[in-house]
């Protein structure tokens, strides 16, 4: 049977790099691994599995040191961003230092009317990785980074283009949580209020688990409400045709709710219980906790994994991972 050393010999280069070659490691070149790996093929190289397993015990129980630079990428300034995306970068960091990695932000606006100025700021950092958090909006990024070059995973549906690997909040599931509470606490008519900023970056997950709920779940239909910030007139007529005794939205309190469909505190308040979608650990309302902290250290394991393994550029068959959210009580 082939061994390292015979392909090695076979391929004029040393043990080493067609060991690094076989595992697409970047520190061999793109032709070289492909030669490699075609002579591995023909030959019907299989690597022994022992040899494997104690190998990657002796290279995990080395020393750490640190490795390439990972970058978090937002169209977010510091004044823009939120605390989900916060949160997400944050867990990203700690995740990259844990695991030997150097870790940078990198705020876009500043890059998008020079294409390929970033080329040279990663190249300059030393960054190979890229975790892709919210964007202020649903943008295109094609043109602005040789993506060849980079390790990339997303934390979000706001970029259209290109397609990654991505990590999100189960939408679907959690709004199915949240409804089977809603439920057990009594309440029968669940109404929906989101924006169509938020329809549109949760892919219809959230209104399409409300809808099926309602539906099939032996409560009573209410249509959800889906409007730009502060359509007044459309929320009181929802609130009047629909009468819901519980609402679900976006906001972080009842409060925020009224307030973002301008019904201040000198008007009568309509009566309702809420539960907010993606609440945070300090908030006093019910809803569901979307464990951004699990995203951006979900996000980092994968892109250390395809680092090690050379993987860069555009997947063909992106994959995308969905962490539940879970459900949290009032204070």
């Amino acid at each position: 049977m082939p061994s390292l050393r015979s392909l090695a010999a076979e391929a004029g280069v040393s043990p080493m790099t067609v060991s690094l070659a076989l595992r697409n490691h970047p520190r061999i070149s793109m032709a070289t691994r492909e030669r490699i790996q075609q002579l591995a093929t023909l030959q019907g190289y299989t690597p022994d599995p022992q040899i494997a397993t104690l190998m990657h015990h002796l290279r995990t129980r080395r020393p750490k040191r640190l490795q390439a630079v990972i970058a978090s990428v937002t169209t977010m300034t510091r004044q823009q961003t939120n605390l989900y995306s916060e949160n997400i970068a944050r867990a990203a960091r700690e995740r990259a230092v844990e695991l030997g990695f150097g870790f940078d932000h990198i705020e876009l606006p500043r890059y998008l009317d020079r294409p390929g100025s970033l080329n040279k700021v990663l190249r300059s950092r030393g960054i190979e990785g890229l975790v892709l958090l919210p964007m202020k909006e649903p943008i295109t990024l094609d043109p602005l980074v040789d993506w060849r070059s980079m390790s990339v995973v997303a934390t979000s549906h706001s970029v259209l283009s290109p397609h990654f690997h991505t990590i999100l909040p189960d939408g679907f599931s959690s709004t199915l949580l949240m409804c089977g509470r809603l439920k057990e606490l009594g309440f029968r008519r669940i109404g929906l209020v989101l924006s169509s900023d938020m329809e549109e970056r949760s892919r219809h997950n959230i209104t399409s688990a409300i809808l099926w709920h309602n539906a099939y779940a032996g409560v009573e239909q209410v249509a959800p409400l889906i409007i730009p910030s502060g359509d007044t007139r459309r929320f009181a007529d929802w609130l009047e045709q629909e009468q819901p005794d519980a609402i679900i939205s976006e906001n972080r309190d009842p409060g925020a709710l009224l307030r973002w469909m301008g019904v201040g505190s000198g008007k009568k308040r309509p009566s309702f219980y809420f539960a907010g979608i993606s609440l945070g650990a300090g908030d006093k309302a019910a809803g569901i906790l979307q464990r951004e902290e699990e995203i951006g250290r979900t996000a980092v394991e994968l892109l250390a994994g395809m680092l090690q393994r050379g993987e860069k550029g555009i997947p063909g068959h992106p994959t995308l991972t969905l962490i539940p959210g879970v459900w949290k009580n009032p204070k």
